[in-house]
C-alpha cells in the first residue's frame, strides 16, 4: 500500500492494534519480526481491516518464527500479499472504508483514479456515502464530483479477474466477430434501434449492453459486429478494429496485478 499520502485514523487504529499484537507475540514467544515482516503485516492489517484475521496472521507467523520454519514463513507472507493484491486500488483498504462509514462487505473500495479508470472499460462504479448506502452506478462526470471514497461490488470484480485467465480466443479456434467502434451517441442510437451493443472490456468475450443507462451513465466508446452496423465509413467513425487475432486491450492492468500473476 502506499504510505506517501495522509493516513486515516481508521488507518491508523488497526496499525496501532496490529503493532501491540505483534509486540505481544514478540514477548511471549520471545521472539523478534524482520522490520519486512512488520511491514508486510501492518499492510495487511490496513487492506483487510479485520481484527481476527489480523491476530491469525500474527499468531501463525509467530509460530513458524519460533520453529525457524523459513518456509512457513515464507507461505504466510505470500498469501498475506496474494489476498492484498486482489484488491482493485492498493492506495486505500476496507481499514479505511469502514472508518469512512461504509461498513456493508460488498464492495472493494477505490479512489477516485481507479475509479474512472474501471469506468472507462465498463465496468460499475458507485459513489459510496459515509452514511453507508450508495445510488445507482455512477456516470463519470458523479465519480468527478462526488468528494468520498468509491467502490466497485467485489462479485463483479472478482468475475473480472476470472475472465483474465480464460483462454484466448484464436487459440481455442473459436470465433470472435470483428468489431466496429461507436461513440456514446451513436451507441445510443443503435441501442435504441434495438441493436445489440457491446461494452469495451478486457474479458474475452463481448459484453453486451443491457440497459440503456450503462451507455448513459458508461464510458465513452463502445462496440458492434461489423456486420450488423450496416453503416458506411461516413456515418461510424471507425477507430478500431477487433478480432480474434488483434483484440483491442485498453485497460492498464495495475502493475501490482501483473507482479502477483507471476508469482504464482
Amino acid at each position: 500500500m502506499a504510505m506517501n499520502r495522509n493516513v486515516t485514523m481508521a488507518e491508523k487504529e488497526v496499525r496501532d492494534y496490529a503493532k501491540r499484537q505483534m509486540e505481544r507475540a514478540e514477548q511471549r514467544e520471545n521472539i523478534l519480526f524482520t522490520e519486512e515482516q512488520k511491514e508486510q503485516v501492518l499492510e495487511y492489517a490496513a487492506m483487510t481491516g479485520d481484527d481476527y484475521d489480523i491476530r491469525k496472521m500474527i499468531r501463525d507467523l509467530a509460530d513458524a518464527v519460533r520453529s525457524s520454519d523459513e518456509e512457513k514463513v515464507d507461505e504466510i507472507l505470500r498469501d498475506a500479499r496474494e489476498e492484498i493484491d486482489e484488491f482493485p486500488d492498493r492506495s486505500v483498504g476496507m481499514a479505511e472504508l469502514k472508518g469512512y462509514g461504509y461498513t456493508a462487505d460488498d464492495m472493494f473500495p477505490l479512489r477516485q483514479e481507479m475509479a474512472l479508470e474501471l469506468h472507462r472499460v465498463g465496468e460499475k462504479v458507485y459513489c459510496l456515502q459515509s452514511e453507508g448506502t450508495h445510488g445507482d452506478y455512477a456516470s463519470r462526470e458523479m465519480i468527478l464530483e462526488h468528494e468520498g471514497l468509491y467502490g466497485i461490488e467485489k462479485d463483479a470484480w472478482q468475475r473480472m479477474q476470472e475472465q483474465e485467465d480464460e483462454i484466448d480466443f484464436e487459440e481455442a479456434g473459436l470465433y470472435q466477430p470483428s468489431m466496429t467502434d461507436l461513440d456514446r451517441d451513436e451507441a445510443l442510437r443503435m441501442f435504441d434501434a434495438g441493436e445489440t451493443v457491446f461494452l469495451v472490456t478486457t474479458y474475452p468475450r463481448p459484453i453486451a449492453v443491457r440497459e440503456r443507462m450503462e451507455i448513459e451513465r458508461g464510458p465513452e466508446h463502445y462496440q458492434m459486429e461489423r456486420e450488423d452496423a450496416g453503416l458506411s465509413t461516413d456515418k461510424v467513425t471507425e477507430r478500431g478494429e477487433t478480432s480474434s487475432g488483434d483484440r483491442k486491450q485498453i485497460w492498464n492492468i495495475p502493475d501490482h496485478r501483473r507482479q502477483s500473476r507471476q508469482r504464482i
